[in-house]
């Protein structure tokens, strides 16, 4: 008896520990941060997402590393930080058109309109809409 339960303990534990790895990859830090901004706790979802950004550039993943830099700006955006809103969607629009990644550029080129038109910047996000029709002869 004293097995069978050191052996379910042992089972236990590496699902846990396994469940903690999983958390720390780029896709599970991705899925914590949008879960926590769905629930609008922004300041939490920020450094979750600036881990997963990290390592997704490190592991030379540009597509993964602009969706969250999309999302990281978005953030910034709801917490009205439009300064580094910005910064986060250019350089996620940057890494978008440096690796040819056409969805991924107009998410991020809408991204940056919405936040021109929230400033009041009309003609700025006028500009940039123009650039991406919706329908898709860009």
């Amino acid at each position: 008896l004293a097995g069978i339960c050191l052996a379910l303990l042992g089972h236990s534990m590496a699902e846990a520990n396994s469940k903690e790895r999983a958390a720390t990859t780029i896709s599970g830090l991705g899925q914590k941060a949008f879960l926590l901004m769905a629930g609008q706790q922004y300041e939490k979802a920020i450094p979750l997402l600036q881990e997963a950004i990290s390592k997704a550039e490190g592991a030379q993943d540009h597509g993964q590393a602009v969706r969250l830099r999309n999302n990281l700006g978005s953030c910034y955006f709801a917490l009205l930080n439009l300064p580094e809103a910005t910064r986060q969607y250019q350089m996620a629009l940057a890494g978008a058109r440096q690796q040819k990644f056409g969805d991924l550029e107009t998410a991020a080129a809408y991204s940056m309109a919405s936040l021109h038109l929230s400033s009041g910047q009309h003609r700025q996000a006028q500009e940039m809409l123009s650039q991406y029709p919706l329908d898709g002869s860009t």
